[in-house]
Formats: structure tokens, sequence, C-alpha cells
């Protein structure tokens, strides 16, 4: 029964964050990988935050449930259902009326199974997408066949740039330089190791 309520949970926040950015159009800016997301993620909201009405992913809200509450502007609800009917009715008042909303999302898109991140990209469309450095052993990988399979899982990230979009890749991962030729949209890197 437990499962069976965050599955439709998931659902409702999910179609409620399709329509907000429908709605409000604010720029998305969407960092995975296996190193460094999380502080990437700090480090892009306190510079764009110096300009514009900027939100980010709450500690680590980069899941299926993380991201639309983060769009949503909502808490957590863990164990109570009127929490989660709460963030329900105020994704609904977002949608219905008009609200002050953020012009700039910054959001942590992580991945603990595949297709995860996929799943994400169908309805979230980005204008900049980071990935970060892909470890050879990353973390996560007990649901994943094998490291290459948790890179193919982070890059497919890339799905959800916008045709004018930015795809920003670490130049020290040469398995993200050689994947990113293939990116349509352009495409700029950076480095720490080869300075």
């Amino acid at each position: 029964m437990r499962d069976l309520f965050k599955k439709i949970i998931i659902k409702i926040l999910a179609l409620e964050a399709r329509w907000v950015l429908r709605k409000y159009k604010p720029h998305v800016v969407a960092i995975t990988g296996s190193v460094g997301k999380t502080s990437t993620k700090d480090a892009v909201y306190a510079v764009l935050s110096r300009f514009a009405h900027v939100r980010k992913s709450d500690k680590s809200f980069n899941s299926d449930i993380g991201i639309p509450l983060t769009i949503l502007g909502c808490k957590n609800g863990w164990n109570d259902p009127f929490l989660w009917i709460k963030n329900i009715f105020y994704g609904l008042e977002l949608i219905m009326f008009k609200s002050e909303y953020p012009e700039c999302l910054v959001l942590e898109v992580g991945s603990d199974h595949p297709g995860d991140i996929l799943r994400m990209t169908s309805w979230l469309k980005s204008d900049i997408v980071v990935i970060t450095k892909v470890s050879e052993i990353p973390v996560h990988v007990e649901f994943f066949k094998t490291p290459e399979d948790v890179f193919v899982e982070k890059f497919v990230l890339d799905k959800c740039l916008k045709d004018d979009g930015v795809l920003i890749v670490s130049a020290d991962d040469r398995r993200l330089l050689a994947a990113s030729l293939k990116v349509k949209q352009k495409v700029m890197t950076f480095s720490i190791d080869n300075l």
C-alpha cells in the first residue's frame, strides 16, 4: 500500500512540476555526475543568485521525487500523508493562480537505478546541462551491472537539453569528451587537472 501511495504521489508531483515549468518558463540548469555534483550545484546557485531569483535543489533532492519537490518549492512529506496532500494542493495553486516564481532553477539530478535519469528527461527540459566527472568506480552502483552503465546513465541527461541549450562537461574525463562530440547543441568544457 505504501509503495502504491508513493508511486501515485510521484506521478502527481511530476505532472504538476511539468505544468509549472510550462507556465513560468524558468531557465533550468541540470547538474549530474558521480563526483562534485552537489558542490557544483551550490557554486552555480551562488553565482546566479547574485543576479536573479534562483531556487536550487535542497540537500540532495536529486531523484524522481526530489526534483518535482524543488520545482514546486515544497518540502519532503516523508511519512506524513497530510504534508503530501498539502504539497499537491500547493502545486495546483501554482498552476491555477499567478505566483512569484524563480527565474532560474538549479537542479541536481541523480540516479540510483538504470532509467532514473531517462524518465526525467522525458519532461525536464534544460537550458544548461553540467556533467561533472564520472568516476571509473562510481558510487551507487549496486543496481547497475557495470561502471560503464553508470556512465551511460549519467550522460543521458544530455537528452533534456533544449535545442539552443549548452552542455558543459569535465575535460578531465575522456569519456565525457568523446560522448560530447555526438551532441548537436553547443558544448563547453572545464578542467581541474589540465590547467
